[in-house]
């Protein structure tokens, strides 16, 4: 339990950074993956049912969560992709490489043997999932860094590895794209079939994330400031409820309903219409679900579903797994002749 909320699943290990992507950007809050762990890839399948809550925790223990909603569609890498972004490399002035050749976007000769060598695109990346991907050649001497800087820095923030294909995600300390040379640090290199592309939903490895359960808004929850979106993180699964999984829900006239609210002798029956002594009841002293009655005042009661009573009904204990016969919140005043009354049936962790 975290805070009273189940804990449904939970990572043996750390995903190696890079295999859980995520764009944090609101209004396209996703996550996709690329190589994660089969449990990890169990777990989201299993949350898109029940909108729980997936949460990543950094190497630093910064976190970020929200809601599952869908699975995305399509191919990482192929599919959802936005158009080209890199247009013109711009060769700093004040640190400029010695020889910069461009053509079109192809840097085809980029010399530096002193001082500093900079030269970069700007862009908003700030919470976007981007693709990248080049054709690099080192000619000689020493490779320059490469990734997402900050113009008033001129410091790689987050490298990013040439001659490959790669997916990063912008932080708040970055708003450039580009290639930086040490001073006096000699390089000469070209860098060809430059493709830079944001990621704007995810594939059909990946799932769309609201803030919350079910929502239309496609926020993440909660987003430290900190959150490393670029590396190794740990994660758990939680019910998107303090009362766990939903299962099922709906309204029952009352006429269907036999309640017994006696401490000791706690019961519930609401009718062969929902069934409980089918799919919903436990052996003795190992409850599978939770019942939660709603009256036309709001007003709820609570228990934990026991063994079978009768055809359709069951026992109701006040926790999990437990002996004691009683409903474990039973509000003052709950109306048992409420028409219609609402019903909630949740898994019980």
């Amino acid at each position: 339990m975290k805070n009273g909320i189940p804990i449904i699943a939970a990572s043996a290990s750390a995903e190696t950074a890079g295999t859980v992507l995520f764009s944090t950007v609101n209004g396209t809050a996703f996550l996709d993956t690329n190589g994660c762990s089969a449990a990890l890839t169990a777990a989201l399948t299993a949350a898109i049912a029940h909108n729980d809550v997936i949460e990543f925790t950094d190497a630093t223990g910064n976190k970020i969560w929200g809601y599952a909603k869908a699975a995305g569609t399509g191919t990482l890498g192929t599919d959802n992709l936005g158009a080209e972004l890199i247009t013109a490399w711009f060769n700093v002035p004040a640190y400029p490489y010695e020889t910069f050749t461009v053509v079109g976007t192809d840097i085809t000769s980029a010399i530096n043997t002193t001082s500093f060598g900079v030269a970069y695109q700007a862009f908003a990346l700030s919470g976007k999932l981007f693709k990248f991907s080049n054709t690099y050649t080192l000619n000689s001497g020493t490779a320059p860094g490469f990734g997402f800087m900050n113009t008033g820095v001129l410091e790689v923030t987050s490298a990013i590895p040439l001659n490959t294909t790669s997916y990063i995600t912008g932080d708040s300390r970055v708003n450039c794209l580009g290639f930086r040379t040490g001073s006096g640090v000699a390089t000469n290199f070209s860098a060809t079939s430059n493709a830079f592309k944001q990621i704007t939903a995810p594939s059909s490895a990946g799932v769309t994330i609201t803030n919350t359960p079910g929502g239309t808004t496609y926020n993440w929850g909660v987003k430290d400031a900190n959150f490393n979106p670029n590396g190794a993180v740990t994660w758990r699964v939680l019910a998107s409820t303090k009362y766990g999984q939903l299962a099922t829900s709906g309204t029952v006239a009352t006429g269907s309903v036999s309640l017994t609210l006696t401490d000791g002798s706690a019961a519930a029956d609401l009718g062969a219409g929902v069934n409980l002594g089918v799919a919903y009841v436990g052996a003795t002293g190992a409850t599978k679900y939770i019942l939660v009655l709603e009256d036309d005042a709001g007003k709820i009661i609570k228990g934990h579903i026991g063994e079978l009573v009768g055809g359709s009904g069951c026992k109701i204990y006040s926790a999990r797994n437990g002996s004691t016969q009683n409903y474990e919140t039973n509000t003052a005043g709950f109306n048992v002749a409420a028409d219609p009354m609402k019903y909630r049936i949740y898994r019980d962790f």
